[in-house]
């Protein structure tokens, strides 16, 4: 959990940092493909560790965007599933993770715009010493932040928190998990 404060800390001093100095933003297509890196710490049941981020938005008004996201968890391992509850660490498990939702901005256009994003998704996960597969529906909300570096670049940071209703294969086991993460990123207009 402390490294996803640092992280979050580092996201928002460089976004801080540059608030300084406005740039207009791109009016081209309203499409964004994104990137981010950043750390999930999962509980109960979900996975956390390394995560990467894929995303692409489409804004559908000035301050509402769809977004999808594709995201991947690499934690190590470290999890006791072989018995009849499983347990696991913060960062330990893998996953793959689809989710939808929508970004909302919490401002008029600025240097540093704040956007709140409500979302649903499907997780597969691996919980790797015990060899043991599942599958989660994540319901999420996240905090962020977005700075025009240029007009059509522009660098994202956002923390998260994800309630997961968890299935796994064996032992058989329905749970809810919890996971937050730390995420920053770049994003760019199409």
């Amino acid at each position: 959990m402390q490294s996803s404060l640092n992280v979050s800390a580092l996201a928002i001093a460089v976004i801080a940092l540059g608030a300084t100095s406005p740039v207009a933003a791109d009016s081209g297509s309203g499409q964004w493909l994104g990137a981010s890196v950043g750390v999930a710490a999962g509980a109960s049941l979900a996975p956390g560790g390394a995560a990467i981020e894929g995303r692409y938005l489409y804004e559908l008004t000035d301050t509402h965007a769809f977004e999808g996201q594709a995201r991947f968890i690499f934690g190590g391992a470290g999890d006791d599933c072989a018995s009849t509850r499983c347990v696991q660490g913060a960062f330990t498990g893998r996953a793959t993770q689809l989710t939808f939702g929508v970004r909302i901005e919490l401002s008029p256009p600025a240097t540093i715009v704040p956007w709140v994003r409500p979302s649903v998704g499907l997780r597969v996960q691996r919980h790797v010493e015990s060899d043991l597969d599942g599958y989660a529906l994540p319901l999420g909300v996240a905090l962020g932040g977005a700075m025009h570096l240029m007009p059509s670049v522009r660098l994202s940071a956002e923390l998260g928190i994800e309630a997961a209703y968890t299935w796994l294969t064996a032992p058989a086991e329905n749970r809810v998990g919890f996971s937050t993460t730390a995420l920053i990123g770049v994003e760019v207009a199409l």
